[in-house]
């Protein structure tokens, strides 16, 4: 229904439905188109049915978003079933993204069984259970996922402003000590920090915790921060050209600034039992310091 006053011509509809190639969206809405040329008003309450979540990125405002951007979200988003769809915009248009408050444009979805590429070249992460959310330029997306084999029941990924870029991933991860070693020598960026002889260590047995906290300004990939920290529980470890293994390894390494530190780490190394600490070599072509005492 559409009324012509005096100010404005009104637009009205109750249960607007539109059918696309990947989904089927069923609208209220109100639109004001001002006489006098000013941007229109938008009141629009949107639910989407379920479509596959590789189609959302072409439906975004791409002309409002950085170039690469829009790059990382067609690499990012693989796959997955979105379900339960909320859309809602309100707000004069021309004024969109709202930086000053004019409004607001809010989308959140549930995902099922979905596949995120977050970072390229890292391990992707898989089986993703649930929630996608943008608010104007904002993007969020948590849940619990598969990565490198182990159930991570804590991933987020974010991007504070999409015409910048800075992607934020947060996530926890419990698993076999090995596969997290294989994930840590898989991750680019960490790896980097680690240097190569850290491919040489191998874990017979034991179970490990990963954290890691990163931010990748897509526009500028090498000023990443990152952040990280290893758990073992009763871990084993060798030196793949070392004999003696360390066995009992009960302790904690966090990587931060480049360096890997950990104190109090507990286990036994030559048949007794040892405490070690790790810090920075502090010496030219050397990466860490293990001190022993045992």
């Amino acid at each position: 229904v559409w009324r012509a006053g005096q100010d404005a011509v009104r637009l009205v509809s109750d249960d607007l439905l539109i059918v696309t190639p990947d989904a089927t969206l069923r609208s209220n809405l109100e639109l004001t188109l001002p006489m006098d040329g000013s941007s229109p008003e938008l009141d629009l309450r949107t639910g989407v049915s379920g479509f596959d979540l590789a189609a959302v990125q072409r439906y975004l405002p791409a002309n409002k978003m950085s170039p690469t951007v829009v790059e990382w979200l067609d690499a990012a988003l693989r796959g997955g079933r979105v379900s339960n769809v909320d859309v809602t915009f309100v707000g004069p248009v021309l004024a969109f993204p709202f930086d000053g408050g004019e409004g607001e444009f809010h989308a959140t979805a549930n995902v099922e069984g979905g596949d995120l590429a977050f970072i390229r070249d890292w391990p992707r992460a898989e089986d993703l259970v649930g929630s996608v959310e943008f608010v104007n330029t904002r993007f969020a997306a948590q849940g619990s996922g598969r990565v490198l084999g182990n159930r991570s029941a804590d991933l987020r990924v974010g991007i504070a402003d999409l015409r910048t870029g800075e992607v934020t991933v947060q996530a926890n991860t419990l698993g076999s000590l090995d596969q997290l070693l294989a994930f840590v020598n898989a991750a680019p960026l960490i790896a980097t920090y680690l240097g190569k002889d850290f491919e040489r260590l191998e874990a017979p047995s034991g179970t490990g915790a990963v954290s890691f906290n990163l931010l990748l300004p897509l526009r500028d990939r090498e000023s990443y921060e990152l952040t990280a920290g290893l758990g073992i529980v009763d871990g084993e470890i060798a030196f793949r050209g070392f004999e003696p293994h360390a066995t009992e390894i009960q302790g904690s390494l966090a990587l931060a600034g480049g360096v890997v530190s950990g104190e109090g780490i507990q286990g036994i190394f030559l048949d007794g039992p040892v405490t070690a600490s790790v810090d920075a070599a502090g010496v030219p072509g050397y990466r860490t310091r293990i001190d022993l005492v045992g």
